[in-house]
């Protein structure tokens, strides 16, 4: 759902699910890297990632990537189904040869999709997600080297009434400060009542220093 991402050398690069796969392929509906050279007018398929054997490629969707500082990629899939910690979790791999090949997946065991990432200015690699179980909302965790541990979490926006939120995306600001956008039921603290449909929500917001 968040698009393709520019890569250093203005290669378009779109990790996501196949609907509808190319003639020939032996497994279908897969998770797959592909790139386009001339801003998006052509596509070619650039490598096939690999899940976990136990599980199958319904388990999978929603994928998203970014280009970290040394050229290497980090990429995030929306696990869900049973089988999948919390029935609902975040994937993550790597690619250090532009997405032709990429790592086994390694769950994150959160409770929490579909991921979208941000590299920030401080270095520091943000993935944010929906939560759609107690405590419900919008969180955060943050990385301080490139994707091997995940040790901050924040909570984004923790006034949910039920699971039907979720797909924030984020930017960085001038000032560093980050604001994160998502579909929630907002929440109106004078009436003390929430809207009975959701809306499209933000929150500005920023990494302990």
């Amino acid at each position: 759902p968040h698009g393709p991402t520019v890569l250093a050398d203005g290669t378009l690069l779109y990790l996501g699910k196949e609907f509808l796969s190319p003639g020939g392929c032996e497994e279908k509906a897969v998770i797959a890297a592909y790139v386009s050279k001339d801003h998006g007018y052509t596509w070619e398929r650039r490598g096939l990632c690999k899940k976990p054997d136990a599980l199958s490629w319904d388990h999978f969707h929603e994928p998203h990537v970014i280009e970290l500082a040394d050229g290497s990629l980090l990429g995030m899939i929306r696990g869900q189904g049973e089988g999948v910690p919390h029935g609902f979790s975040i994937y993550m791999t790597r690619s250090t040869d532009g997405g032709a090949h990429w790592s086994l997946w390694r769950c994150l065991g959160i409770s929490g999709s579909p991921p979208h990432l941000l590299r920030h200015s401080s270095g520091a690699i943000i993935c944010t997600f929906g939560r759609r179980e107690v405590p419900f909302g919008e969180f955060a965790i943050v990385s301080h080297d490139n994707g091997e541990t995940w040790e901050e979490e924040y909570c984004i926006d923790g006034r949910a009434k039920d699971g039907d939120l979720g797909y924030p995306a984020s930017a960085e600001l001038p000032d560093g400060s980050i604001v994160t956008v998502y579909y929630q039921k907002y929440y109106d603290a004078e009436a003390d009542r929430y809207d009975s449909k959701p809306s499209i929500l933000c929150t500005r917001w920023k990494l302990n220093s």
